[in-house]
């Protein structure tokens, strides 16, 4: 498409609006204060500074960047509405409550969950746990909503935690993941696996002495942030997911 097919008649650049749905691999909160990032003005070691608002980050917000640079003619409109420390039986009530209160209509949603369902069981807070029953079930329900509020819908595969392959809960995780993927299917959505690279480049760093992808054995680090968004960015590019988006008008911004 030319560049100039990417401004609408008043002139505004089109708007691509991408929405991310699930836990807190997702939403990835960091403490926030103006003078972390104020070039001119950062605090000395040893100030006390005030945090101001806890901001989303981690992968969604790299992908952000990612995607604005690769198509700097339209606006990425990239809202994470992550929720940390759900299952998929409160994601179910969130995505709802999430869709209402942002009504637009989505070009591209993305979801994943499920890390939470299994890991309950694991902390031993079984009445917040997810069988992988239920778990299905509300996936469905999920997908459900989602495909009414966007053109395309993608799933992502949860992260394993650190540990092997055949570690407790990564072996029940893929369980999950493969209903999951499953599911996908039956609605004709497109699954990106992300555990199979995600445990091969764990693998590759634990010999090779590099940083580990996790910040404490289930959260991300920021190289296992860095990671996703090479992961998730061949997988688009490949795909030619945005570029299927694009050949279809979008939304003036």
């Amino acid at each position: 498409m030319a560049e100039a097919d990417w401004r609408h008649e008043t002139g505004r650049p089109a708007r691509l609006r991408i929405g991310f749905f699930g836990t807190s691999i997702m939403q990835h909160l960091e403490a926030f204060s103006p003078r972390l990032v104020d070039q001119m003005n950062l605090p000395e070691v040893g100030d006390r500074i005030e945090i101001t608002e806890r901001r989303a980050r981690g992968y969604v917000h790299g992908l952000a960047l990612y995607l604005q640079a690769r198509w700097p003619h339209i606006l990425v409109d990239v809202r994470n509405h992550g929720y940390s420390g759900a299952t998929t039986r409160e994601l179910v009530k969130v995505i709802a409550e999430r869709l209402e209160a942002d009504p637009c209509q989505f070009d591209l949603l993305v979801f994943s969950g499920g890390l939470n369902d299994v890991w309950r069981r694991f902390q031993d807070r079984h009445s917040e746990a997810v069988d992988i029953k239920e778990y299905e079930a509300n996936y469905r329900h999920v997908l459900t909503m989602l495909t009414q509020r966007a053109r395309r819908v993608i799933c992502l595969t949860e992260t394993p935690v650190e540990a092997a392959a055949d570690a407790p809960m990564n072996v029940e995780l893929a369980h999950y993941n493969a209903v999951a993927a499953r599911v996908a299917l039956e609605f004709g959505m497109q699954m990106l696996d992300i555990w199979t690279p995600f445990l091969a480049q764990a693998d590759i760093r634990r010999i090779s002495g590099a940083p580990s992808l996790w910040s404490d054995g289930v959260h991300l680090s920021d190289d296992g942030d860095a990671t996703l968004v090479i992961f998730i960015g061949r997988a688009l590019h490949k795909g030619r997911i945005i570029e299927r988006l694009l050949d279809q008008p979008l939304d003036a911004g």
